[in-house]
């Protein structure tokens, strides 16, 4: 019993110093704060109060001026019309510095009427954005929101609007329209190709007696020059295999009893193939044109 009293009475006494020291330790964490956000409340505070008095001076400033211009042509005024001999110069420049001074002070009340519906507009949009932030967030219309832009499919396209650089010019109306005609093109554009024919370049350009008509026997040489003899044995070979698929030139017969079925593309592709290239009997068919 008397060991619980001790134990008692000491956690009493421990508890206490324990508050007393959290209640220290938070009074200096909330006075830590307090004086940061005073600073900062501070801060803010200097720096608006400065921005006002810097509009402020500006404002006293073209006031300022604007008030001596007026003074200085109201003088200058003065001087110029009793120069002329006017004995109501002094009325007159009075008169015009009431005038000048008038409008001054008309577009300075302007002004200031500007900046107060600005600050209102301002003020209005804190508060509407202030409103928003405490109303609960419905999802359609958040999304109705965000893609108000786009175009409603259920209502008929607009029509489409005149963007062409002539939409500030007259219309003219349908009895006035102009018929455009096309445009006449003279005989000098148009070339003459009744001149370019086959015949013409056969018989410019071909070997020999041959002509532009067709011939079902084999070539004798080349239509046209070639220089290496390799390129005119190609180009007769050629023309004989345009004949045997034609049908216009059978088929050689070899004395053998096997029949070649093979197909006529296929000879030509083996003829006119890379392999063929590589053959000796090309190669010594190049060296003996070269």
């Amino acid at each position: 019993l008397i060991r619980a009293r001790v134990l008692a009475h000491r956690f009493r006494h421990l508890r206490g110093h324990i508050v007393s020291l959290q209640a220290a330790a938070r009074g200096y964490l909330v006075r830590r704060s307090y004086g940061h956000k005073m600073w900062a409340i501070v801060k803010i505070q200097s720096h608006v109060r400065r921005l006002i008095a810097m509009r402020r001076y500006k404002r006293l400033k073209q006031e300022t001026i604007a008030h001596n211009e007026a003074l200085r042509l109201r003088r200058q005024e003065e001087q110029r019309l009793q120069h002329q001999g006017n004995t109501r110069a002094k009325e007159i420049a009075e008169q015009n510095y009431r005038e000048r001074m008038y409008e001054l002070e008309r577009r300075e009340a302007e002004l200031a009427l500007e900046e107060k519906r600005q600050l209102e507009a301002k003020r209005t949009l804190l508060q509407e954005a202030a409103r928003k932030q405490d109303e609960p967030v419905v999802d359609s219309k958040l999304v109705e929101a965000m893609f108000d832009f786009l175009p409603d499919s259920s209502s008929e396209a607009p029509a489409p609007k005149d963007t062409s650089v002539f939409s500030d010019l007259p219309q003219l109306r349908a009895d006035q329209q102009e018929t455009v005609t096309p445009m006449q093109t003279t005989s000098e554009d148009e070339e003459d190709l009744s001149e370019y024919k086959f015949q013409k370049f056969a018989a410019t350009y071909f070997q020999g007696n041959v002509t532009h008509q067709y011939s079902r026997k084999p070539l004798k040489h080349p239509l046209l020059p070639l220089h290496t003899q390799g390129d005119q044995l190609a180009a007769q070979a050629l023309w004989i295999t345009i004949l045997r698929f034609t049908g216009d030139l059978p088929e050689p017969r070899y004395h053998t009893m096997d029949r070649d079925n093979t197909s006529v593309m296929s000879k030509v592709t083996a003829t006119l193939g890379r392999n063929f290239i590589r053959s000796k009997e090309f190669q010594e068919a190049q060296m003996m044109g070269v």
